[in-house]
């Protein structure tokens, strides 16, 4: 995973900031402009989620590539001692967009991980 961008989750003004950061970084990636909205809205509810419960939580954007496929995403981590549970209104809805969506609790610090594939034609390197 390589970090584009980290951003402090405290209010809901951050909200708006992961939104915009989100769409500006797929638009880099030269994403339709669906995508982009599909990808940022659901950044920007799983942000909302960790928002309602703490104001330590972190976003941060990124690219991965697994088996030759690149993917964009984002993956917001707050406190252990916080409860989130998938089943929230706010994680179920962004579960519906992204057809990558990890909720895991099993490390030091918890995390929520969201992701698309990046279409090959746009012919990501290493470099």
């Amino acid at each position: 995973m390589t970090e584009i961008t980290r951003i402090s989750l405290e209010n809901e003004m951050d909200i708006v900031v992961a939104h915009k950061r989100m769409v500006g970084v797929a638009q880099f990636f030269s994403l339709l402009v669906s995508t982009q909205t599909t990808l940022a809205t659901a950044v920007a509810e799983v942000c909302r989620v960790i928002i309602d419960k703490t104001d330590q939580g972190w976003l941060s954007i990124f690219t991965s590539k697994d088996n030759g496929k690149y993917s964009l995403g984002g993956q917001v981590t707050w406190p252990a001692d916080i409860p989130v549970k998938d089943t929230e209104d706010g994680l179920r809805y962004a579960q519906l967009l992204v057809p990558d969506f990890q909720l895991d609790h099993k490390t030091g610090a918890p995390s929520i991980t969201i992701a698309i594939g990046i279409p090959r034609s746009l012919r990501v390197t290493d470099k």
